[in-house]
């Protein structure tokens, strides 16, 4: 009984969960592309002003 009311807390809180992590993994993912971007670029025209 212990593991279905568990269970069945864990159904209620899922979406609102699912949806606060989805979110996170987004702005997240976007932070980290446009770091990397960022970064490539910058590399880029200090690469080019050496030459």
């Amino acid at each position: 009984m212990r593991v279905i009311s568990i269970d069945q807390s864990r159904f209620t809180f899922e979406p609102v969960f699912a949806k606060t992590v989805r979110a996170i993994n987004r702005l997240f993912v976007d932070f980290i592309l446009v770091r990397v971007l960022l970064c490539s670029w910058h590399e880029d025209r200090g690469i080019m002003s050496k030459s």
